[in-house]
């Protein structure tokens, strides 16, 4: 999340200014090291440690924090997700429905 905020405002943008809007969030990733790490004491373990660490909500954890009302999804093909997540998001963007996207790739 702090590197998405980062993001937005090294791009000149206001992360307040893009609450409600309809921007897309397009997650290119394999893996997350964050779930290991978060699991790793049984006793602190709760629901939201799973939920919250599958790497098929990192774009949706982006578009709920931020209230971002666009598509929102994470592709995960493996080593080419960042490559894949490149190429789907012209296609969205060429159709004019979303203006603005924001785009993630490497590892969490």
């Amino acid at each position: 999340l702090m590197a998405t905020y980062e993001a937005i405002c090294d791009a000149g943008l206001s992360p307040v200014a893009l609450r409600g809007s309809r921007t897309g969030v397009f997650v290119g990733s394999s893996g997350s090291e964050t779930l290991p790490a978060l699991t790793r004491d049984p006793e602190t373990v709760t629901g939201y440690s799973m939920s919250g660490c599958a790497s098929s909500m990192f774009a949706n954890r982006i578009s709920f924090n931020f209230d971002l009302r666009g598509p929102s999804f994470n592709i995960d093909t493996a080593c080419n997700s960042s490559l894949l997540a490149l190429q789907v998001r012209p296609s969205w963007a060429l159709h004019g429905n979303f203006p603005k996207l924001i785009m993630r790739t490497g590892r969490a």
